[in-house]
């Protein structure tokens, strides 16, 4: 294989010992060097698999690359660890704990997104927020969870939130609040998997050791979108051979929003000067044609804080060809687009369409209709229980039906708002008889629990069009979720095939 690959290639797949970081530009190669690298290693230098991790930034990649290395060697080396950073250090959190009781289960977004909720409408009760900065807030859940995210990624402190984190000015009592919670629930959100890692391997010096021995050679993918976190967890887990191979390309760093930091893998030859550090640098791009990768690299130049490298393309790629367009608006870009497609009628099923992000595809789509130009979004239907209006009800329907659980409970008890507090339902089957113990000195809020269950009763005895009907008109969940209408309308229109809830619930669960 090695007669095949050019000399950067070969440089380093032969790397055996000390850190080296791989520029690797697109196009050029880095998976093929990856799995050979890790073939060299066992085959050539004697390495045991079971001491080689290989960290990507995704789950997809990571079984990519497993499945090309297993291929690659016969399928000989299956000890060879391949995960993602969230993976591999959730591992060694509960591999690390021996109480079961506290080993953390993950939470997922439904579950953070109820608790900022409940953090919020407690700060508004507080009188910290207002009425409209609650609403905010909920409207911006995802943003909140972003920051916190990013905080935790940065091992910042919250008081050094970013300007445009929404409720600035509450943002660090959401941050500790959240926190406390979270533990409260004995759960970690994927962040939390490196925090609590990082301090794991900090504070206790044998568990260190263990997985010292236990990673002898690690290599990350993808390593431009690191963050400080991560960072210090590899520092700490490398050792004295310091067996670092790093590949990435600082150019395509995405992650910011989630406390990546690029400037990590620029400072990495002088964090690793005094051990020999490797540079090397993978500047043939095998995908491209050269007019395509000189107009990319006159964009990518502008960005001056950067590793400098030059990409030049194979000579077997061709030229290939760029056209640059720029429009005064999305609208006219959208007409633009489908008077090119239709000029080429002829050849539709040759061209494709590349989009940032799936609204941009959508707001296209209504021109290309006008034009009865067929694509492939023309199929597209919004899945209407992905709707947070949608799953809220359904809630609803699953409290009363299906053992009124805390987890659905959670989900409804403050939609629309009634302020009830979480630490009101301690059980995980959640009675009248436990809330109105909970505020056996609140006559208001006991009122509140009554008119709450009395809903649940009502939802109980009617079919399932009549309850979703009811908890949208009675219950105000319209009013509570105006921007949903449209799929709220959609879900009352399948509830009307249905004449036992039950059944419905199957359905949708389908």
């Amino acid at each position: 294989m090695k007669n095949k690959m050019n000399a950067a290639q070969q440089q380093a797949v032969m790397h055996a010992k000390g850190p080296a970081m791989v520029l690797a530009g697109p196009g050029s190669g880095k998976t093929t060097v990856i799995t050979e690298r890790l073939k060299y290693l066992i085959e050539q230098k004697a390495v045991d698999p079971a001491t080689i991790l290989v960290i990507t930034f995704t789950k997809a990649s990571a079984i990519e690359m497993q499945i090309r290395f297993l291929k690659l060697t016969d399928s000989s080396y299956p000890e060879v660890l391949f995960g993602t950073f969230h993976s591999v250090f959730y591992q060694m959190i509960r591999n690390s704990l021996s109480d079961k009781n506290s080993k953390p289960e993950i939470a997922d977004i439904r579950f953070q997104t109820e608790l900022i909720k409940d953090i919020l409408a407690q700060l508004k009760a507080m009188g910290r927020i207002g009425r409209e900065e609650f609403e905010e807030g909920c409207e911006r859940i995802p943003d909140i969870l972003s920051e916190i995210s990013r905080i935790k990624n940065m091992d910042s402190e919250p008081e050094s939130c970013s300007d445009r984190a929404p409720l600035k000015n509450v943002f660090p009592e959401i941050f500790d609040s959240y926190g406390r919670k979270i533990r409260e629930f004995g759960k970690i959100d994927f962040d939390d998997m490196m925090v609590r890692c990082l301090a794991l391997l900090t504070e206790n010096e044998s568990i260190l050791k263990f997985w010292q021995k236990r990673f002898r050679y690690i290599l990350i993918d993808e390593y431009q979108d690191i963050n400080p976190v991560q960072s210090r967890i590899i520092d700490l887990i490398l050792g004295g051979e310091k067996n670092l191979f790093a590949v990435g390309d600082d150019d395509q760093s995405i992650y910011g929003f989630r406390g990546s930091d690029p400037g990590i893998m620029l400072k990495f030859m002088e964090k690793f000067e005094t051990s020999d550090a490797k540079l090397i640098n993978l500047n043939i791009n095998y995908r491209s044609g050269s007019d395509i990768l000189h107009a990319s690299q006159l964009v990518i130049k502008e960005n001056k804080i950067r590793l400098q490298k030059d990409l030049a393309a194979f000579e077997g790629n061709g030229n290939g060809r760029v056209v640059a367009r720029r429009y005064d608006s999305r609208q006219k870009q959208s007409e633009a687009i489908a008077h090119f497609l239709d000029r080429h009628r002829e050849k539709l099923s040759d061209i494709a369409l590349l989009f940032r992000t799936n609204s941009e595809a959508r707001a296209l789509l209504p021109v290309l209709r006008q034009y009865n130009i067929p694509t492939n979004l023309d199929s597209f239907e919004e899945n209407i229980y992905k709707d947070k209006a949608v799953q809220t009800l359904v809630s609803y329907l699953e409290f009363a039906y299906e053992g009124q659980s805390r987890s659905d409970f959670y989900r409804i008890m403050n939609v629309p708002m009634r302020y009830i507090s979480r630490e009101a339902a301690g059980k995980e089957t959640v009675t009248e008889k436990e809330l109105l113990s909970f505020y056996r000195d609140n006559p208001g809020k006991q009122k509140t629990v009554r008119d709450f269950f009395r809903v649940i009763h009502m939802i109980s005895h009617l079919r399932p069009a009549l309850s979703v009907r009811y908890l949208r008109r009675s219950v105000g969940l319209d009013s509570f979720f105006e921007k949903s209408i449209n799929a709220l309308d959609k879900l009352e229109k399948e509830a009307q095939k249905f004449e036992d809830t039950r059944r419905f619930l199957e359905y949708i669960k389908e």
